[in-house]
């Protein structure tokens, strides 16, 4: 089994390099694989206002590298093979991670990546048709490699944008703006997974995991459980096997402030635990 972690950094900081620490911790203590994606940053160019790079760059991104991953463990590396031996000797150390059983796992801004992820199957399909184009896998269906996807983890995360400002006002101009725009072109809602409406018919039967520390000083609670409530709903009313889901949500475990929550090891062990029964 692996996962595929997404990290935070409020869309404008951060780099997988900077994880590197999480991801051994998980495969020489919890035997668990995992791939630490990127994508492109919020960040402001030199005399400019705003930043260049907006929702949904961010997600689009990530849904790319992931359907790369997913890829190179369907076809043994053969539809993927880039040349470069570090990328390809990863895809093939990856495939070694029972690839039957792949997690999402998301932190800070990087769980609302990953809720998107799960929302609309397409940001990963789309790109996945791209990369076997011209292959004789290029007519793939979502029913090929959305099952392999078992769950969902979102720590510390942040799903309801409009919610998060009205709760940390000065957020707007410390990152939301440069993320997502103004507020009044609708860009907030249209990125707060607990407001879109879920693309039923290609979701995955995927549980799910929402964890949030007591000791949070930079997402509150209030976060969390939007996004329980809107996997609730979905749950009870999405049909297609959706009420077969777990829904697991843990907030008084952890005391952690917010990015210490990946230095703790009550942390690790409530994720690797969690995976290894589903």
């Amino acid at each position: 089994m692996s996962i595929r972690f997404i990290h935070g950094g409020a869309w404008r900081s951060n780099k997988p390099s900077g994880y590197a620490d999480l991801g051994v911790t998980f495969s020489q203590n919890h035997s668990v694989g995992v791939a630490i994606v990127g994508y492109r940053l919020s960040t402001r160019i030199k005399d400019t206002t705003t930043a260049p790079i907006k929702h949904p760059a961010h997600t689009h991104d990530v849904g790319a590298a992931v359907a790369w991953l997913m890829a190179s463990i369907l076809f043994d590396g053969q539809a993927t093979a880039t040349g470069n031996e570090t990328k390809d000797k990863a895809a093939s150390v990856l495939k070694a991670w029972n690839p039957e059983r792949v997690f999402v796992l998301g932190h800070s801004c990087g769980a609302h990546t990953g809720s998107l992820l799960f929302m609309d199957s397409e940001y990963i399909h789309a790109p996945l048709k791209l990369l076997l184009k011209n292959t004789p896998h290029e007519n793939i269906k979502p029913t090929a490699w959305v099952p392999r996807i078992k769950g969902y983890i979102g720590a510390e995360g942040i799903y309801d944008i409009p919610l998060l400002v009205k709760t940390f006002p000065t957020y707007k101009d410390w990152f939301i703006v440069d993320a997502f725009g103004e507020e009044e072109t609708g860009a907030w809602a249209l990125g707060s997974p607990t407001r879109l409406r879920p693309v039923l018919h290609s979701m995955p039967p995927a549980d799910h995991l929402i964890i949030q520390s007591v000791g949070d000083e930079l997402v509150d609670v209030a976060q969390a459980k939007s996004w329980l409530d809107t996997l609730s709903d979905i749950k009870k009313n999405g049909g297609s096997g959706l009420d077969k889901w777990t829904l697991d949500y843990n907030v008084d475990q952890l005391s952690s402030n917010h990015d210490d929550v990946l230095k703790d090891a009550v942390f690790f062990e409530l994720v690797s635990k969690w995976i290894h029964a589903h």
